[in-house]
């Protein structure tokens, strides 16, 4: 692995866990550094996007995990979370299209398929 991975690595895993742990400042901190080293890091832009949604930033929020979203469409995980996080902000129609989405990158038992499953049930 070249150098910059690991140090893209060794920021991600630090916001990684800041960012369960509630540190949402230092995590953004850690994050963007890994993003810095690394700027195709989806899942630090994606827990970027969930620290962001955790401080209020909506906007900003948005923007990093449609950017995850973008570099690994394939990723359910990616999708869940900006999937739930559109609803949340009341984009409904977003939301429901990505939850469908999460379902075809799936099957029946996954964690991420039954998660969308359930969020859909709250769509008419």
């Amino acid at each position: 692995m070249p150098e910059t991975q690991l140090v893209a690595d060794n920021f991600f895993q630090q916001g990684k866990s800041q960012r369960i742990n509630g540190s949402y400042d230092e995590a953004i901190v850690n994050l963007l550094r890994a993003i810095d080293e690394d700027p195709n890091m989806e899942l630090a832009h994606m827990e970027l996007g969930l620290a962001y949604c955790f401080i209020g930033d909506f906007d900003a929020s948005i923007r990093e995990l449609e950017l995850a979203c973008g570099l690994a469409p394939q990723n359910a995980d990616i999708c869940l979370n900006l999937a739930k996080t559109y609803t949340m902000l009341g984009m409904f129609d977003e939301g429901k299209e990505l939850f469908l989405a999460v379902c075809n990158l799936t099957t029946p038992g996954d964690s991420c398929y039954e998660e969308a499953k359930k969020q859909l049930a709250y769509f008419p």
